[in-house]
């Protein structure tokens, strides 16, 4: 299996996040559609539950599930719509950790864009999360059905071991999931099938015309 990756950034270096050891509230980041899929209900939960020590910021909307929409927003949550790619990148590194409770996932490019950006991922155990995030390591999983238990592991986990899984977590970023590494594996791939048996491999790689009616 070739995993998917994403673009190194020119500038590597860790985030400033000056007042992290400060008096401030945790900053919470969810990066997604506001649906069913995603889990936002289940971020406000966590968010309603979590109080002040804590501010949540959503980036995203509503797409489908409209319904959702009557879903009270905490008063510690500010939704910001959707941003740009800069913007977003911003928030990642002003950010303490990115909570993606997705009832189901692929691989998401916001959990890969987070450890990119030295972010920790706290998540649910589906789909690609499972092979992003190494729990205790690089973030910590979460159980969708009980949001105050989420609550009180975010509460508990200190300042210090966020920073541990930030680094732990871009290392993991670097060794499996960056577009290099993916671009490598894909033309060995090609290679391999071609080397191993030209015709077949050429009839596979070359395009496919359906015929005319």
């Amino acid at each position: 299996m070739i995993e998917n990756g994403i673009r190194l950034l020119r500038q590597d270096a860790p985030p400033q996040r000056a007042d992290a050891v400060g008096n401030r509230r945790l900053r919470v980041l969810f990066v997604g559609r506001f649906d069913h899929q995603k889990g936002f209900d289940v971020f406000l939960d966590i968010m309603a539950r979590l109080g002040d020590a804590a501010e949540g910021l959503a980036v995203g909307d509503y797409i489908i599930g409209r319904a959702d929409a009557r879903v009270l927003v905490p008063d510690n949550v500010t939704l910001l719509g959707w941003r740009g790619r800069d913007e977003v990148q911003e928030l990642y590194g002003n950010a303490d950790l990115l909570l993606m409770p997705s009832r189901w996932e692929g691989l998401p490019i916001a959990a890969l864009e987070a450890m990119r950006a030295r972010l920790p991922l706290f998540a649910t155990r589906v789909g690609g999360l499972e092979d992003v995030i190494l729990d205790g390591t690089t973030g910590r999983f979460i159980d969708i059905d009980n949001p105050e238990a989420a609550a009180a592991l975010i509460v508990a986990t200190s300042r210090v071991e966020l920073a541990a899984f930030a680094e732990r977590g871009y290392r993991h970023f670097l060794e499996r999931f960056t577009a290099e590494r993916m671009n490598r594996g894909i033309v060995a791939l090609y290679r391999n099938l071609l080397d191993g048996e030209p015709e077949a491999a050429a009839r596979a790689l070359s395009p496919q015309v359906s015929p005319e009616p």
